[in-house]
């Protein structure tokens, strides 16, 4: 008996869990639709230096979202 109890708790546990995170699709397609939709300014060739100890790297970015999104702090310039 109480091991059914305890199954049965734990099925509606289960189930409040994945109807609280069910997203539906059309917020998704909505997401997907901003993101392709907006603009960015291209930051191909600028160069960032990323330091790690006593190491330096220079690395040069490409035209891509992501490298336009990537927060760059003018330290060294």
């Amino acid at each position: 008996m109480f091991r059914k109890t305890l199954t049965a708790g734990i099925a509606v546990i289960l189930m409040l869990f994945l109807a609280v995170c069910t997203t539906t699709s059309s917020s998704v397609s909505t997401l997907e639709d901003r993101s392709l939709s907006s603009t960015y300014e291209s930051v191909k060739g600028q160069q960032v230096k990323m330091a790690a100890g006593d190491k330096e790297v220079l690395i040069t970015l490409n035209d891509s979202r992501a490298a336009a999104e990537f927060p760059v702090r003018s330290r060294w310039n």
